[in-house]
């Protein structure tokens, strides 16, 4: 998704670009086992969706939410998807953009499956300004 910033000034209306993605999403049925991952936009801090007994915490390196990081946990409690970066127990989310002093955590795993892990690859760091987020399946 682009930055809410950056398709406003291409003068993209942020719920328009929300409503296509749900719809897209609204074509994968219901109680599938699911993952969606990718660049998000969409700086989370440590917030994660709740539902019931599997209300599970998450902690990161980028403790910065921005506007679009309600929508994108209230779109995981209606899916039933944990936000695998940071999710606990385990590793704390680490940033997956460094651009000189910008760091951020953006792109972003999500799932029907709280017991898959995200790993952080450094090493590719000095190919790209994007750091490679990889799911160990």
């Amino acid at each position: 998704m682009p930055p809410v910033t950056n398709a406003q000034a291409r003068g993209i209306d942020e719920e328009n670009v929300r409503s296509d993605i749900e719809d897209i999403l609204g074509n994968i049925p219901p109680q599938s086992r699911t993952t969606a991952c990718g660049d998000w936009n969409a700086r989370v801090g440590v917030m994660h969706p709740k539902f019931g007994e599997a209300d599970r915490n998450r902690m990161s390196e980028d403790q910065i939410v921005n506007a679009r990081a309600k929508w994108v946990v209230e779109l995981c409690e209606e899916k039933c998807w944990f936000i695998l970066n940071g999710l606990q127990p385990g590793p704390p989310a680490r940033y997956t953009y460094e651009k000189g002093l910008k760091k951020s955590c953006i792109d972003l795993v999500l799932a029907t499956d709280p017991t898959r892990r995200v790993e952080h690859d450094p090493s590719t760091l000095q190919f790209s300004d994007h750091v490679l987020v990889k799911t160990n399946m």
